[in-house]
């Protein structure tokens, strides 16, 4: 018995060693893992829900993060930076489940809840918007139409048409958020994972309180995993 309670305490103090951010995302993983994944609409609901009670468990250590900053807006910012860069995070790197939902979530855009006939439609105006947009470009090369048009082709998964719109840009000397953002969505899946970590990096630097950490930690896993 004397050993047994000896072990629990080891195993206790361990726990309590470890940074709030990994107890907090624990927590969270375990509540999120008993969601049915097939049901979207569960699911979604299930990071709001399952993160409120992990949060609620460490609600003191929570707490101090924020005891120090006078100004309400931040205070918030400070609790935000923790659920996305921090809790998010560990989350990508320790829980299977909420990675697959993330990574389903993030990639929604090319998988259309609509019958063949609406994607057909889809994909018709995409590329129509294409004509109009390479018009508007010969008459005058603004720097958002090339925007939009690598947009448009990123949607039509024609990488390489995007890529060339997006190297316009930087040679234009755009240095737009947007730029790199969709450069890294690109490589990423390519599986270009360290090219992709390089332009969500330089995108982070760049808007504030985003969720480029967890695009980073997320290109790391696929890499470790592949």
């Amino acid at each position: 018995m004397k050993r047994l309670l000896i072990i629990l305490a080891f195993i206790s103090s361990a726990v309590l060693g470890q940074p709030l951010e990994k107890r907090v995302a624990q927590k969270y993983c375990e509540c999120f893992s008993k969601v049915d994944q097939a049901n979207v609409y569960e699911a979604s609901g299930a990071t709001e829900t399952c993160l409120r009670q992990a949060l609620i468990d460490y609600r003191p250590e929570v707490e101090k993060l924020t005891d120090t900053v006078k100004e309400d807006s931040n205070k918030e910012l400070r609790y935000n930076a923790f659920i996305l860069d921090k809790v998010q995070v560990e989350m990508i790197y320790q829980c299977d489940k909420y990675f697959q939902f993330y990574e389903n979530k993030r990639w929604a855009v090319f998988k259309p809840e609509a019958d063949e006939k609406q994607k057909k439609q889809i994909e018709e105006r995409q590329r129509k918007k294409i004509i109009e947009i390479t018009e508007k470009i010969s008459e005058a090369p603004y720097s958002q139409h090339y925007l939009t048009r690598a947009t448009t082709y990123f949607l039509l998964k024609e990488f390489n048409l995007a890529r060339k719109d997006l190297d316009t840009l930087m040679m234009m000397g755009e240095n737009q958020s947007e730029v790199y953002m969709l450069k890294g969505f690109i490589s990423e899946l390519n599986g270009e994972y360290q090219d992709a970590i390089n332009n969500y990096m330089i995108c982070k630097t760049l808007i504030k309180n985003s969720e480029m950490e967890s695009y980073i930690a997320i290109c790391r896993r696929k890499a470790k995993q592949k």
